[in-house]
């Protein structure tokens, strides 16, 4: 990436299975290259408690943007984070030596309850250069 060329990464995920009730919590971790050894680190995390009955489907959308070209020794980037089309979250700009991605948990809140199953309904990612955004 080029400073301010963007990527879109769409998701759709959803319940496939039972129980009748069960919160979880879907965490979105933010990771970044700390150091120009390559260690990878958690940048920023973010949670979103979810509701599996009210909402058995759930769309999320991360756009990653670069904010700079600082050559080898990094860059700035930031991520808008988007659930069922309403904004929910975004990273402030962070520095970062090589490498930044995003990583997707699901964290069972009631380790007691039975597991149920997800499944991944679509993913649509795209790359847009500067040169052709608005």
């Amino acid at each position: 990436m080029n400073n301010g060329d963007i990527i879109e990464s769409s998701f759709v995920i959803f319940r496939s299975g039972a129980p009748a009730t069960a919160d979880y919590i879907f965490r979105i971790e933010f990771w970044k290259t700390a150091d120009s050894g390559g260690v990878p680190a958690v940048q920023s995390t973010y949670n979103y408690a979810w509701d599996t009955v009210a909402f058995p489907a759930i769309s999320i959308k991360i756009i990653l943007t670069k904010r700079s070209d600082l050559g080898a020794y990094g860059y700035l980037i930031s991520y808008v984070l988007l659930i069922n089309g309403t904004y929910v979250y975004t990273t402030a700009n962070f520095y970062s030596w090589d490498k930044a991605d995003c990583r997707m948990l699901l964290v069972n809140n009631n380790t007691d309850t039975n597991n149920i199953i997800f499944n991944q309904a679509q993913a649509v990612n795209f790359f847009v250069p500067l040169s052709q955004s608005l």
